[in-house]
């Protein structure tokens, strides 16, 4: 489709936009469960690769790029055994919630990680959209109960109405 005037592109991004709030922030194509990943390294390359397979991002190597210079910042591990990668990207097409569950932790920061949440947030999103999920979803990790239930969780399906119904998606 060519876009002729700015007026049809601007159209034509405001369309995409309201496709990216309609989109589910949680499935479970994007939940990958007793993954063999075996560093954090092949779990945040996994995970971008899932979502280019599931059709939320076109580049996932710059999404990528985007949650190392995230981790550069700040390790994200938040302990027990969690870790939350994060990053407000213009390279994610549909804001979406990625889960990993490992066969074995791997290194993250100054811990280790088995069960790993990535969230990543279209930058044009509106507002504080990202902060706010993450900060709920940070808080609930505390909960001994939430993480087992995602932990022992039978399946993707599981795991995604878990988060939809706690996160309050």
């Amino acid at each position: 489709m060519a876009c002729r005037t700015s007026l049809e592109v601007e159209h034509l991004l405001a369309q995409f936009r309201m496709t990216q709030q309609d989109a589910p922030l949680v499935t479970a194509e994007c939940i990958t469960l007793e993954s063999d990943w075996r560093s954090k390294e092949e779990v945040l390359k996994g995970m971008t690769d899932n979502l280019l397979l599931a059709g939320r991002c076109r580049y996932p190597r710059k999404l990528e790029a985007d949650l190392w210079a995230r981790e550069a910042v700040f390790s994200t591990g938040l302990g027990f055994s969690f870790a939350i990668p994060h990053s407000k990207s213009e390279h994610i097409e549909q804001s979406t919630i990625s889960v990993a569950r490992l066969q074995a932790p791997v290194r993250w920061g100054d811990d280790e990680a088995q069960f790993i949440i990535m969230l990543t947030l279209n930058k044009h999103a509106a507002g504080d959209q990202h902060m706010r999920i993450f900060s709920r979803l940070a808080r609930r990790i505390m909960h001994e109960e939430f993480r087992n239930a995602l932990v022992n969780a039978a399946s993707a399906d599981a795991i995604a109405s878990l988060l939809q119904h706690e996160l309050e998606l």
